[in-house]
């Protein structure tokens, strides 16, 4: 029994010591750690133009990279066409419609749903039914928009609006 207990105790200063050992060649100390010089950031020309009290004190007097400087700064990497204007009006509305949603104002919501119509007249979603739906129960929870919203509900199962429709005209 002692055998066996003095042969565990030296296994594990025997492994102790290797580890230790490997340790200190994987990982310098600190006080051996190289100060890499990293370049600084480049500022962008539209971050100059940003309308700040302070603006003025935090542009650089000189560019602030060792790369070389660009000939024609790209100030729009992603040309906003007419395809990108839509989506980006898209979300904007559709931010506006949850917005109203969450303060239970289906007055508000109305016109922006009409909005959504004209902008997304496929409407391949059926968002603005949804939005709809909710106003609708938001304004009158009575059976018959409740049957509506619930029409709706089961045969837009993909629908990201089919959520809202079920807190807003079910749960309430």
């Amino acid at each position: 029994m002692r055998a066996a207990l003095a042969l565990s105790v030296l296994a594990a200063l025997i492994w102790v010591s290797m580890h230790d050992a490997h340790s200190r060649t994987q990982r310098p100390e600190p006080d051996e750690a190289v100060p890499v010089a990293l370049p600084a950031a480049t500022v962008h020309a539209s971050a100059a133009r940003v309308a700040h009290p302070r603006a003025q004190d935090l542009r650089p007097e000189a560019p602030a990279s060792a790369l070389p400087a660009m000939d024609v700064l790209d100030e729009h990497p992603h040309p906003l066409d007419d395809a990108r204007k839509r989506l980006a009006d898209e979300q904007r509305l559709i931010g506006a419609l949850n917005d109203a949603m969450d303060l239970g104002d289906p007055r508000s919501m109305r016109p922006m749903i009409a909005s959504y119509r004209v902008l997304m007249p496929r409407d391949d979603n059926a968002l603005a039914e949804g939005y709809e739906r909710i106003a609708d129960c938001l304004e009158d929870p009575s059976a018959t928009h409740h049957e509506a919203a619930r029409q709706y509900y089961d045969r837009e199962r993909a629908s990201t609006v089919r959520r809202y429709v079920r807190r807003h005209c079910f749960e309430r």
